[in-house]
This record gives structure tokens, sequence and C-alpha cells, in this order.
């Protein structure tokens, strides 16, 4: 019996060898693509995990089973396979990563002829072809002679001359080609996360590990395994998406979309231009597609510009647009509302009948709304995790008691 894989705007991602990611489950996803393109040609890269290459080398020989052309496009950010998929008008495009987790996870993202991630629709049929066998047909496997030159010639040349710029690649795809592109642009640069073997990838470097302070450098630019996300760190400490928003206000006309992760102080900070989203990337595209805004971006990271070329979120895209604009030393003076934020991961042999507590009527959540705090509670669509969110001027004490109320709900 045939059966669905959960599989949404970003894919699938967990452990490599347990299913979904184990070689039948990979097979199966195979022949899923192969029933939802028929017929075509769909553009494959990866990060530097060492499972990737794995992977790719199971999702090859399923798809050409079933009359698929897989081009082969090695390891590249995700942005540049979007770019390659929208230059070249292939069929679907899909990434091996799993993002910001560690090592001994990956994943699947797809993309769509636009080079923009599925939309719900696109979703849903492809959810549908999970229970339809594919028919046998001869395909190809191929490797892109130039895979990078669709997203090179789309990046920003801003003059960088005589700036001095530390950069953290997270040993993931971006680190063979961040380097010479900030060079280029005049940029004196020393690099770090860098070398990639496989296995450290995000392993206390990137975006989720950034430096306090760029030290003697003017600007350190901080990127995560797959190089959709950017925290930058000046002299004066870490600026996020919300500080990115926020420094960019004046390049764009019209509302900003952050999510409802974004501090409250940024709300005050835009005059009411703020709009949020749910958390996700493709939430905020969707509500800048909405409201035709021009840039959106999570507190992680995640920078979407609509006035570009780049047909997904891009971390470099985002440093150069960033760089372009603003001056340096930059200087981001909104008033923070204080806020702390932690998270638990829990295992399924802990949920109560196996299933996650439901997020109604606690009475931690309930004391801390009545007080005037803004709150956030919420599960990590890609990991099991409890993330709390609390913004006022009790926000750790809150925090804690959600915290223990979750906790008492668990075996």
């Amino acid at each position: 019996m045939r059966h669905p894989i959960p599989f949404g705007t970003d894919g699938i991602r967990g452990p490599f060898g347990i299913a979904p990611l184990d070689q039948d489950s990979l097979i199966h996803i195979a022949e899923t693509i192969s029933v939802f393109l028929q017929k075509g040609t769909l553009a494959m890269a990866r990060d530097t995990r060492s499972s990737g290459i794995e992977i790719v080398d199971i999702l090859t020989k399923t798809l050409i089973k079933y009359g698929i052309n897989v081009i082969d496009c090695g390891i590249l950010p995700t942005a540049a396979l979007a770019c390659v998929v929208a230059e070249e008008k292939l069929d679907l495009g899909i990434v091996i990563t799993a993002s910001h987790n560690p090592s001994s996870d990956n994943g699947i993202k797809l993309f769509g002829p636009s080079g923009h991630k599925l939309s719900k629709s696109e979703q849903q049929r492809f959810q549908d072809c999970f229970t339809r066998l594919p028919t046998p047909s001869p395909g190809t496997a191929s490797k892109h002679p130039n895979p990078s030159k669709p997203w090179r010639t789309r990046l920003p040349h801003p003059d960088l001359r005589g700036m001095r710029i530390l950069l953290d690649c997270a040993h993931g795809s971006l680190s063979g080609f961040a380097d010479s592109i900030l060079t280029q642009c005049g940029a004196q640069v020393t690099s770090i996360g860098s070398s990639p073997n496989g296995e450290n990838i995000n392993d206390q470097v990137g975006a989720l590990h950034p430096p306090t302070t760029s030290g003697t450098h003017d600007i350190a630019l901080c990127f995560d395994g797959d190089a959709d996300r950017l925290i930058v760190c000046t002299k004066q400490g870490i600026l996020d998406g919300d500080d990115i928003l926020f420094l960019m206000r004046d390049a764009v006309n019209g509302p900003l979309v952050g999510t409802v992760m974004s501090n409250g102080g940024l709300d005050e900070a835009l005059q009411g231009r703020l709009l949020r989203s749910k958390v996700g990337d493709q939430h905020v595209f969707a509500l800048m597609t909405e409201h035709n805004a021009l840039l959106g971006a999570e507190p992680s990271g995640h920078i979407i510009f609509r006035d570009g070329e780049m047909p997904s979120g891009d971390g470099l895209y985002a440093a150069l647009r960033l760089l372009e604009h603003c001056s340096i030393p930059l200087v981001s003076d909104w008033k923070r509302w204080p806020t702390h934020q932690t998270s638990i991961r829990f295992t399924k042999s802990q949920l109560p009948n196996g299933k996650r507590p439901s997020l109604e009527d606690w009475i931690s959540m309930k004391e801390a709304k009545k007080t005037g705090h803004r709150l956030v509670v919420r599960y990590s669509g890609t990991e099991p995790k409890l993330r709390i969110l609390v913004e006022g001027t009790q926000a750790e004490y809150y925090s804690e008691q959600i915290r223990e109320e979750f906790l008492s709900k668990l075996l």
C-alpha cells in the first residue's frame, strides 16, 4: 500500500537514514516526483552534508528510470538552484539540504518553474501523487556546465573598496562562492566557517552561532548551511532580520513584512508599516504578494526582496543589497521591547497518546496576556520542539511559567 509522506513548501527534513529519509522513502519520493512531472527536466543541487551525495544518487537513479531528465548542479546555495530553474525554464528544482539543522539531518526542498517554492495548489497536487505509480520510461542524467552563473548575474555589485568583512559560511554551500564575490566588489575578506568536510555544517558557526562583535572588521556576514539566512554583526553587536527591515526602510516604499516573531519595538519604529505573517519564509512571501510589499524578513535571517531578480530568499543577495544601500558603520537604533525566547525539545514517547498537547487554555499564557505581554508559543514546523517567545517587562518569568506548564503535560 503506497502512502503519502508529508511534504510542504519547505519539503521534508529530518535525520538521514530514518524515514522519511531512508532509502525506501527516498525512492518513494522520487517516484512521486516522476508522477508529478510525468515527463520533463529538473535541476538538483545539494549543500555540503556528506549524506547529500547518497540522496542525490538514489533520487537520480529512480527519476531517470521513469523518464525524468536530471541535471546535477553539484553544491549550490538554495537560491542559486532556484535561479537555474527560472533562467533555463526547467520543470522543477530540487535542493538537498536541511538548512540550519546539524549535519546528521538532511532534507528535500522543491521549486517550481518560476524558481519559487510550490504554491498551495501545487503542494496538494504533489501530495496526491504519492499514492500513484509512475510509468517506466528512459530519462537522462547530466552535469550542469556552469550552475552558479544564473545566480551570479542576479547579484548586486556594490562598491566595497576598503571595507573589511568577516565572512562566515557555516561550512555550507556558500563556502566556495562568497569570498570571491565579495573580493570582486573590492572588499578585504577574512573567511571562517568556509572549510566544509561533510560533517561540520552549522557546527558552532554561521547564522545560528554568530560572533558577538565584528572585532577589527567593519562588518561580519554570517550565513546558514544552504545560505538562505543572513545575520549581520557590527562592532556594536548582532543585527537580525528585524534590524535589516529597519535599516532598509527607506530603500523601498510601502509596507514591510515581518512575522509574529518580529519584536514589538520594530512595529513602533516602522510607524505602522509593519505587517506580520506566520513564521516561515513562504508565509512572508505570500503576505508580501498579497500587499504588494517589496521587502520582508524573519528575525532568524530570511530576507526576501520582490523588486529584484532573485526568485527566492538569498542571504548573500540580502547582504549585498544592504551594503549597497547603507553606509558603514550600520546604526540600528530602534528600541527593542524586553524579550525572552526558549525552546523545548521532546520525543514522541513523551507525548500523551502520541499527540502534542493543545496550546489552548494554558493558565500561564492567560496570565501573561492579562499583564500586557506579547506571546508567540508554537510548535516548530521542522523539528520536535515547542518554541516560546514572550515580550514585556516580565518576559523571562512568564517564559519559564509556560515552559513548566508544558513539561507538566508530558509523560
